[in-house]
């Protein structure tokens, strides 16, 4: 007969995950860790985000954050717990990035450029921070780990408590996708912008709150995708009513040349101390035009409204078929499209797709990928594409042999758009030091912000006064670029010795830590005057003055007047002759009847109507 044997359960030292049935100190310490981890972009908004103000808002705020955290506590035990939310982390990226540079939630045309950026501006990006990449991504493979290695497999709440907490989440993701994507709001010059009832307050407020703001704005996006996607390729018939006027059998050429990132005060030809634009200042028959604001700061918005007919007061309205290359479609004008930059914004092909000729410079094919050979040089082309003089390839082979009596032709160029020293070529660094590292000059915007967010930032500080010389040297160089691109398209132009007329504007322009705000780059949430003031120039030759001399008249009389950039579509349309019956002559520079504009409509960085700011 065997023996009894006493056997005695281990319990192990305290340290264990689990002791008697009890979740350890340790466990709950590394939970506890990982909980604020997730919960860190919820509470730097409830401390820095100005779009989220007053008691109703953070009391929403709060709820909603605690509602999806808990959540998926309800189908998880402690390991699957946090392995869900690490995908609320690799969110939280995004928008703990979005509130330390905007002081705002994430808006709506910033989770448009994440979704559907152009493949060359994802590139860029991704190259330039891509040492701050590879380290959350490090630190997120550890999260894992710990998750996996480290924590109990066990439920962490009673049931009764996560499934409640289950209902509620869910239903507030119900109500965000029941509720209408955001658009333009009706605008009514100085009264309030919007005019919500308390259950759209509510309803933009739970929008507001970290992760749902992503949901519902990656619903929105996913949304406006699929109307863009079902555009018409072609008109659908309607009759335009655009004619050729009758006054001149002479046939007129149209230029538009849509400049990017390109501020007004940068421009020696506008009063900046620096001789940035030589030979525009020294050019005949330009027009230099002192107060245009764009109505948004982001290309994927400004250039479409430019070119359509709409304006942001009547943006709901807008229509994709009737935009400038329709209406000189149905002038009988050849269009042509030549653009180095936007050859994956839907919204733009579309448009370009209904001129006879289109060019995309960074749209290469196989043979000529295979002609760039490989290395450094062919990855640094694709990533930050050609400099613009390459279009002229292009476009003096348009402009001199065509056969077409009457000529349009837009041009797309990259500009001033960042990063600024892939801009210009070395013979072209006018203004050193320049930005030669993207590291260093990220590096050392991190330490800036890093002294905003300790509120320690001085406009004369030492490290602030390097960063910005490098920034505006490189910034300036490529305004000394744009400058000699510019002159050389009016030479050519000038050449053919026929009435031409050519029309320069900036989509947007840029922050350059110019005041105290330390802001940087553009499509920021509040936006400022210098992302809104952009430059105009309209230069004409000698036989359009001759043809038409009482519109060169006044549009040296309208140079002053302050409006904004929906007046390209109404000017383009008056100065070539072309009868429309849709111009707005308020809205029109060669007209007697253009209104100064005190206050400007302008879209903000969620699709809401706005008053422009004026600092």
């Amino acid at each position: 007969m065997r023996p009894a044997v006493s056997v005695t359960k281990q319990t192990g030292p305290r340290h264990t995950m689990r002791t008697n049935g009890k979740i350890t100190r340790r466990t709950y310490w590394i939970c506890a860790v990982f909980s604020l981890i997730i919960l860190t972009p919820n509470i730097l908004a409830i401390i820095m985000a100005t779009d989220v103000t007053g008691p109703r808002a953070h009391l929403i705020y709060i709820v909603c954050s605690l509602c999806w955290f808990v959540m998926p506590a309800a189908f998880f035990k402690i390991r699957g717990f946090f392995a869900f939310h690490s995908i609320t982390i690799l969110l939280g990226l995004v928008e703990c990035v979005h509130l330390i540079i905007n002081k705002a939630t994430t808006s709506l045309l910033f989770v448009y450029t994440i979704i559907i950026a152009e493949p060359g501006e994802a590139f860029e990006l991704f190259f330039s921070a891509w040492p701050l990449i590879l380290l959350a991504a490090i630190l997120w493979t550890a999260y894992l780990t710990v998750c996996f290695k480290c924590l109990p497999n066990v439920h962490l709440l009673p049931l009764r408590t996560r499934y409640l907490s289950a209902v509620v989440s869910v239903s507030v993701i119900i109500l965000i996708i029941a509720d209408k994507p955001t658009m333009p709001e009706n605008y009514e010059g100085d009264k309030p912008v919007q005019q919500r009832s308390v259950k759209r307050e509510i309803s933009r407020e739970v929008k507001q709150v970290f992760p749902y703001n992503l949901m519902a704005k990656t619903y929105d996006i996913v949304r406006l995708k699929g109307k863009i996607e079902a555009y018409p390729e072609e008109a659908d018939g309607e009759e335009w009513h655009a004619t050729y006027g009758e006054k001149s059998k002479t046939p007129v050429d149209v230029v538009l040349v849509m400049g990017e990132t390109a501020r007004y005060g940068n421009f020696s030809i506008n009063g900046y101390e620096r001789e940035t634009t030589p030979y525009l200042s020294a050019q005949r028959n330009l027009i230099s035009f002192d107060s245009i604001y764009s109505v948004a700061n982001l290309t994927t918005v400004s250039v479409p409204l430019i070119l359509n007919e709409a304006t942001p007061e009547n943006a709901r309205e807008m229509s994709p078929e009737r935009n400038l290359i329709e209406v000189f479609n149905a002038a009988g004008f050849h269009t042509s499209w030549i653009a180095n930059q936007s050859f994956g914004n839907q919204i733009l092909m579309n448009i370009s797709g209904r001129c006879a000729y289109t060019k995309y410079m960074q749209a290469y094919n196989d043979e000529e990928l295979g002609e760039m050979g490989e290395g450094e040089g062919r990855a640094a082309r694709v990533v930050n594409g050609c400099y613009d003089m390459e279009m002229m390839n292009y476009i003096m082979p348009a402009i001199s042999e065509s056969e077409h009596e009457r000529k349009f032709m837009f041009i797309h160029t990259l500009g001033s758009h960042f990063k600024y020293n892939c801009r210009y070529p070395e013979e072209f660094s006018v203004y050193r030091p320049d930005v030669a590292s993207d590291a260093d000059i990220l590096s050392a915007l991190d330490s800036i912000r890093a002294m905003v967010q300790r509120r320690e930032i001085r406009t004369d500080h030492p490290l602030i006064s390097s960063v910005r010389k490098l920034l505006v040297n490189s910034y300036d160089n490529t305004i000394v670029y744009t400058d000699y691109f510019l002159h050389t398209l009016i030479e050519h132009l000038d050449r053919q010795e026929r009435p031409t007329v050519m029309m320069y504007v900036s989509d947007h322009g840029e922050n350059l830590l110019d005041d105290e705000r330390m802001l940087f780059l553009h499509a920021t949430y509040a936006g400022s005057i210098y992302e809104y003031h952009v430059p105009m120039f309209i230069w004409y030759s000698d036989e359009y003055e001759e043809l038409y001399p009482e519109r060169v008249e006044q549009l040296k009389a309208n140079r002053g007047c302050k409006t904004s950039t929906m007046t390209v579509f109404n000017t383009l349309t008056d100065l070539a002759g072309i009868e429309y019956s849709g111009i707005d002559s308020t809205l029109c520079l060669s007209s007697p009847r253009l209104e100064n504009r005190e206050k400007i409509a302008g879209i903000d960085a969620n699709l809401n109507v706005i008053d422009l700011p004026e600092r």
